[in-house]
């Protein structure tokens, strides 16, 4: 079987910067593609998936930056109400895509909510959706999962005012997290946290 490497990494609101965005941030949006390529190069893996994307344009913007290094991308069309969304940038060609929104039958996805008035409805899909890619290389076909699952902070820390901030790599705006990458079977790469992809193949 051959070597097969995926990568997963939260980057934190990647948005592609609007008509009203500052130079400023518009420099902090660049400053943050080009670290990310810095380290998505380093780590050289086959997939590489994402959390907190925009969309397509982002990762196009990214795919420019790795030199079409990793010339096939995914973004899902399922986001949060914020249009938040899960993403992949691949070096091998999509086989499959799929959206997974609606929870699928079963006791043990029988969830419930609680509202202000005290009622608990059903829960019958995802916030945010996930997204499955199929990839093949050498032989070896693959499943490849990411989600971006709701955290339980009820705030959400944030150095300065900027969503273009957390990887500009400089003093003032230091890298607050670090992808994660695996090798093997299926298993949450980051147990202890919520953003995951999980291999199958």
């Amino acid at each position: 079987m051959p070597r097969f490497k995926v990568m997963t990494w939260n980057v934190e609101n990647l948005f592609e910067p609007t008509d009203e965005t500052t130079a400023e941030d518009r420099q902090r949006y660049h400053n943050k593609l080009d670290l990310l390529a810095q380290v998505i190069t380093q780590v050289d893996s086959d997939v590489v998936a994402f959390q907190e994307i925009g969309g397509a344009e982002e990762l196009q913007d990214l795919q420019q930056v790795l030199g079409n290094n990793y010339p096939h991308h995914a973004a899902s069309d399922a986001p949060d109400g914020r249009g938040i969304r899960v993403g992949f940038i691949s070096k091998l060609a999509v086989d499959e895509r799929e959206d997974i929104v609606d929870f699928p039958d079963g006791p043990a996805l029988d969830i419930h909510g609680l509202n202000a008035q005290g009622e608990t409805p059903p829960y019958t899909r995802m916030g945010r959706g996930a997204l499955r890619l199929r990839v093949t290389k050498d032989g070896f076909t693959a499943d490849v999962i990411t989600t971006h699952l709701k955290s339980k902070l009820l705030t959400f820390p944030r150095t300065g005012d900027s969503s273009f901030s957390a990887y500009s790599g400089d003093a003032d705006h230091p890298v607050r997290s670090m992808p994660t990458t695996h090798s093997g079977p299926c298993r949450p790469l980051c147990p202890e946290h919520a953003d995951q992809a999980c291999v199958r193949g």
